[in-house]
């Protein structure tokens, strides 16, 4: 038993039905994997600014750690009174205070040399070099990207103003001992490289 042929018009019906179909698969089968790939693409954001956030957030972490060992160290943390007074008491040793006037910190450290110092010059160098070592630290920290120079600033920023009164002084103890990183620090600051309302004189106090 034959099969009659088609009717000419309705095989192109169906070929055009099928045409269609295979068009309309293919658009949903793309709107699908553009949807798809937005959705993998806005995950990817995501997980980039989460990561992003959680670094930023050890650099800060890191910050507050190198500023809270530097406030710890009991010589640094001298050298901060000093600048922050007209003159306080400090230990020589346990049970031997002394008064320690600016006139006579800044006398120190224009004056320093490698030999042996009056006790009170050697208190205040040490005090110094403790905390001309801690801003060697931060400088290495921050040049290298480990942490962001605007979280050690602070509280560091309002004791470089106040040394920005005798610049000269820092400067010509720091260049006669190499302290480079502590210089590249401090020139970080614009009070200090370009001075500060309020900054401290030495001759005004």
């Amino acid at each position: 038993m034959s099969v009659p042929p088609l009717d000419p018009n309705l095989r192109d019906w169906i070929e055009t039905i099928a045409w269609l179909a295979a068009i309309v698969g293919g658009g949903l089968a793309f709107i699908k994997y553009i949807s798809v790939e937005r959705h993998h693409q806005t995950q990817r954001q995501e997980e980039i600014e989460q990561r992003r956030l959680e670094f930023r957030w050890r650099q800060a972490d890191a910050a507050k750690k190198l500023i809270d060992g530097l406030l710890a160290d009991s010589q640094a943390w001298t050298a901060l009174r000093m600048l922050d007074s007209w003159s306080q008491t400090f230990e020589i040793e346990p049970g031997r205070p002394v008064v320690i006037t600016p006139d006579q910190w800044i006398t120190a450290l224009r004056f320093a040399t490698d030999t042996a110092a009056p006790e009170v010059d050697t208190l205040v160098r040490e005090s110094f070099d403790r905390l001309f070592f801690h801003m060697a630290m931060l400088e290495h920290h921050v040049g290298t990207g480990l942490v962001h120079f605007e979280d050690v600033s602070f509280p560091l920023s309002y004791y470089v103003a106040i040394m920005r009164g005798d610049r000269a002084v820092y400067q010509g103890y720091l260049k006669r001992y190499n302290l480079d990183r502590a210089q590249r620090f401090l020139n970080r600051f614009d009070e200090w490289t370009k001075g500060a309302a309020g900054a401290a004189d030495s001759n005004a106090r």
